[in-house]
């Protein structure tokens, strides 16, 4: 590997490092702070990652207006600090991401509630708990896959959370990320199967600058059963993918 490639390897590891010492010592009850220093030390990761987001300023101006119960298309932690950098979010996540080395501890120190997907009553407590409250507090968000893939396909859309939308009469915000080099598309940030955190990692450093999508589409009104909003969402996002 090109020498540059473990240069940056070291400063993204102290950086994560640096992030968990914060999140252990720095406790505040202030939510402006605390979203704030998870948005800067979100925006550096992606500085050294070099990272680019497409139309950030707008992206930025979309999550101040409003908090929106956000579904998402999954395809890396990479995901999350994207998010992030943009609006620090709740999000709801499956436990195997405490798991997954420093990301996963830095999850559960900040804004993540965990869900065991394979427990119907674990499920249904969380969907019961997200109370209007939180929903008009924060931006939450959601990866109905249940997994994350290469970003080339999409998994069909796992209903239960949607009863979240349909409980709180809140709008579902459907969501579609996609990563680029060089306009075309790439795989490299991918985090699922056999990939692990570090092979993302130097999938993306070797690369040398890749460019992220966020594409946002109008709001779904939760007027339906939940497997149907569950399709509608999934059929949004599943068109955005495969246009390019």
């Amino acid at each position: 590997m090109p020498f540059m490639v473990y240069i940056k390897l070291f400063l993204i590891f102290m950086h994560i490092i640096f992030g968990c010492i914060i999140s252990l010592l720095f406790i505040t009850n202030n939510k402006n702070l605390k979203n704030l220093i998870i948005r800067k030390w979100s925006e550096i990761l992606l500085i050294i990652l070099n990272v680019k987001i497409l139309d950030k300023k707008t992206l930025i101006n979309h999550f101040k207006n409003n908090c929106f119960l956000i579904f998402s298309n999954h395809i890396s932690w990479l995901d999350i600090i994207i998010y992030n950098s943009l609006h620090p979010m709740v999000f709801i996540a499956k436990d195997d991401v405490k798991k997954w080395p420093f990301i996963g501890f830095l999850a559960s120190q900040t804004n993540t509630i965990f869900i065991n997907r394979k427990k119907p009553s674990d499920v249904k407590n969380i969907t019961n708990s997200i109370d209007n409250d939180l929903l008009n507090s924060e931006h939450i968000c959601i990866f109905p896959e249940g997994s994350s893939t290469d970003g080339a396909r999409l998994l069909r859309f796992k209903s239960n959370l949607f009863q979240i939308a349909i409980n709180s009469n809140k709008n579902i915000l459907p969501i579609c990320i996609r990563y680029f080099k060089n306009n075309k598309f790439t795989s490299a940030p991918a985090y699922y199967g056999e990939i692990t955190f570090i092979d993302s990692i130097i999938n993306i450093l070797k690369l040398n600058g890749i460019h992220t999508e966020v594409s946002i589409f109008e709001e779904i009104i939760p007027n339906k059963e939940r497997k149907e909003l569950a399709n509608e969402a999934y059929e949004i996002i599943h068109k955005k993918i495969f246009l390019f």
